[in-house]
């Protein structure tokens, strides 16, 4: 992934990326398990990939990780993901405007 996390000052020199089909795994414990993972991997930062996924689902368990364990996930859906890809063609840098503003929602 070739998102530069620092400007965050998050420390992800390694990135989880889970993908689920469906958004009926998202629970509370299935997030409790990404950061384990995220333990084990040494990170910070998670990329949850959801076809079905809006940026909504566990929101309030997502922002407590974040601000209580330094935890971030980002669900992202195919329309997120193509955005993020579109706009990097398009301009060849690192802005990715849906990442920064789902990384203010979290802090």
């Amino acid at each position: 992934f070739f998102f530069d996390f620092s400007v965050f000052e998050i420390p992800a020199e390694k990135i989880l990326v889970n993908i689920v089909m469906s958004s009926s795994h998202i629970n509370e414990n299935y997030l409790e398990s990404l950061t384990q993972e995220m333990d084990v991997i040494k990170t910070s930062v998670c990329l949850l990939a959801c076809c079905e996924a809006t940026n909504e689902l566990q929101k309030e368990k997502i922002k407590a990780l974040a601000k209580s364990k330094g935890k971030y996930i980002f669900i992202i859906n195919s329309v997120a993901i193509n955005g993020i890809l579109d706009e990097y063609y398009k301009i060849g840098e690192q802005h990715f405007s849906m990442l920064r503003d789902k990384f203010k929602e979290l802090n």
